[in-house]
């Protein structure tokens, strides 16, 4: 018997599939422009719906967009404004800044929301649509900060601190910006912290001040962290004056500033979600660069306070490169930074008389200056 056909392949396993009205995507538009003129294009996407592939291409997508007709230059800023439509009708919109960035970094940043929302312990929502326009500047518009100056150490209640920030712009002269923070009115007696910094330390000290804030026990108080996380700028200064652990916070609802009484009677309420946490009084100054590093004062609030002159007290210098907090300089000496090389001292406020060259031991402190 003569065989009409042979066998060329034998496999346990096939692709089968069912003809049908076609998938639902997720439609993805986003606009890359460069700040010199060279490119201008829109781009559109659609991807699959997938709990995990979905964040996945969308990210990709997105830095497949930047990177898509030429590399991102080796010194670039990159100003990005995204909004995500959630299919609850949600929208989360991330506008932020990123230096020298590039398409993993911008992946990072914008698939996080989106992995947030479909997979978390409260309920699986999945995205809409994504539009976006993205803008590339090929200059790196970032800054170190290297000396701040607060003149004086001792304030009454509502009064303003006036502080200058000196910092060394990416291939560019060093600048001084001029900094108030206006006290409370009701700011209590004693000895707070003054902290200037980038917006990692703010991210990291919000955290640790108001851990509540970051916390969630439904899937609308997941949303509601995303858009707290997302509304941190890059391109900002923060000032932070440490007030007193006198607040209280039910759930991510917030209670600062309560009565020692009423905190107590609010905390041995036996309520599981009550966190105690420290009050801050914070002012973001915005710029057109993004800082790194920070410095830590300690001032005093006195209300009987009459006439202070002279320099601010003992302060932390926080390296921008370990984290790590290091011992304030002796007073009346100028902070060494790695070389040898003594930082020049704070300016002297408009309408001030410069000090006279302080003595070997004499009280007070100098200008802060974090290492590199």
């Amino acid at each position: 018997m003569n065989a009409a056909r042979r066998i060329q392949l034998n496999q346990n396993f096939g692709v089968a599939g069912q003809l049908g009205p076609a998938p639902a995507m997720v439609p993805i538009d986003v606009r890359v422009i460069y700040s010199d003129g060279s490119q201008d294009r829109s781009y559109h996407f659609d991807s699959a719906l997938h709990p995990k592939f979905t964040p996945l291409l969308s990210g990709v997508a997105l830095a497949s967009a930047v990177a898509g007709a030429n590399d991102l230059p080796q010194y670039n800023t990159v100003q990005y404004d995204v909004a995500m439509e959630f299919r609850n009708g949600t929208t989360v919109r991330m506008s932020n800044t990123s230096v020298n960035a590039n398409p993993l970094t911008l992946f990072a940043e914008i698939a996080m929301p989106m992995m947030s929302a479909s997979d978390n312990p409260f309920e699986r929502v999945m995205l809409k649509k994504v539009t976006g326009t993205i803008r590339v500047t090929p200059e790196a518009r970032d800054a170190q900060i290297l000396e701040v100056n607060v003149p004086k150490n001792k304030y009454r209640p509502g009064d303003t601190i006036h502080a200058f920030v000196t910092y060394k712009p990416f291939r560019s002269p060093e600048a001084t910006m001029p900094v108030e923070l206006e006290l409370p009115t009701d700011l209590p007696e004693g000895p707070y912290q003054l902290v200037f910094s980038d917006w990692t330390r703010y991210a990291s000290d919000e955290q640790t001040s108001k851990p509540f804030r970051f916390t969630a026990e439904k899937i609308g108080d997941v949303f509601d962290v995303l858009r707290d996380v997302s509304s941190i700028k890059h391109n900002a200064l923060y000032v932070r004056l440490v007030r007193q652990p006198d607040g209280v916070a039910i759930g991510r609802t917030a209670m600062p500033h309560l009565p020692s009484s009423r905190r107590q009677i609010l905390i041995g309420a036996g309520r599981s979600n009550t966190t105690k946490f420290v009050s801050s009084t914070v002012k973001a100054v915005p710029s057109q660069h993004v800082f790194s590093g920070a410095a830590d004062f300690a001032i005093t609030v006195d209300r009987d306070l009459k006439v202070e002159t002279g320099r601010p007290g003992p302060a932390a210098i926080q390296s921008p490169a370990s984290g790590t907090l290091a011992p304030a300089p002796a007073p009346g000496l100028s902070p060494v930074v790695p070389g040898g090389v003594a930082p020049r001292p704070g300016p002297t406020p408009p309408g001030s008389t410069p000090s006279p060259a302080p003595s070997p031991a004499p009280p007070g402190g100098g200008g802060v200056s974090p290492t590199e």
